[in-house]
């Protein structure tokens, strides 16, 4: 039993932050949904040394330890970032896909709209 309690545990966190995530309302420092997956890795452990179905024990250990791994990755940014319409680009010179040089001069007089990937899952 504490297997499933564990696995369930686990996946409702997930379910629940994800949907927070469109919302734009995850908390910027998740302690709750940290420490129930810290306690969905504690049943799960649990599960195992008492082989209370310890294969969904196992399965809540991962989901959970997943989560809590993500959560230790590259942070956005904390600040609040605004750009309102007629701000000037901030110069920048960068390289395109193909390698050539790009300097954001080249956009002097035109309207743009920047776009930024963190492009580091």
């Amino acid at each position: 039993m504490l297997g499933l309690v564990a696995l369930l545990l686990s996946a409702a966190v997930w379910l629940e932050y994800l949907v927070r995530i469109p919302k734009a309302s995850v908390p910027r420092r998740p302690f709750v949904h940290a420490g129930l997956q810290i306690a969905a890795v504690g049943l799960g452990i649990a599960a195992i040394a008492t082989s209370q179905m310890a294969v969904l024990g196992l399965a809540g250990v991962l989901l959970a330890g997943f989560f809590l791994w993500l959560l230790t990755q590259a942070s956005m940014p904390q600040d609040t970032i605004t750009v309102a319409v007629g701000d000037r680009l901030m110069p920048f010179v960068a390289r395109t896909d193909a390698g050539a040089t790009f300097d954001s001069a080249q956009l002097e007089g035109s309207r743009v709209l920047p776009k930024f990937f963190r492009g580091h899952w």
